[in-house]
């Protein structure tokens, strides 16, 4: 099984509710990490153009960026998720890919021009 870091912690946040806005209290409250851990996590997060930041008053919020690396991610994450669940075993899954990777070839290769 594969522990979740705390990284992984603040993103899903974000991956089940990516038009939501957070505040670093709420983050350190839902995640149950430190609020030094949060901070860190989600200024790396918002350099590497996952997370957006806006200041709203006293408090500065995050959300989700939405560009394309964010959706590449979370499509990554919710397949993981998929695979946590136990919903599709392994053997399923590598079929599911390997089947869907040869229809994509044979079409190329069977192509039928008129």
């Amino acid at each position: 099984m594969i522990t979740k870091n705390n990284t992984l912690k603040v993103m899903e946040l974000f991956f089940k509710n990516p038009e939501r806005k957070f505040h670093l209290r709420e983050l350190e409250r839902l995640t149950g990490l430190s609020m030094p851990g949060v901070r860190k996590i989600v200024l790396k997060l918002e350099k590497e153009d996952l997370l957006c930041s806006e200041r709203a008053k006293m408090v500065k919020n995050f959300y989700a960026s939405r560009n394309e690396k964010f959706i590449q991610v979370k499509r990554a994450y919710n397949l993981y998720s998929v695979f946590e669940s136990g919903f599709l075993n392994f053997s399923f899954l590598s079929f599911f890919l390997i089947s869907s990777q040869f229809a994509n070839i044979s079409s190329l290769l069977f192509k039928v021009i008129p």
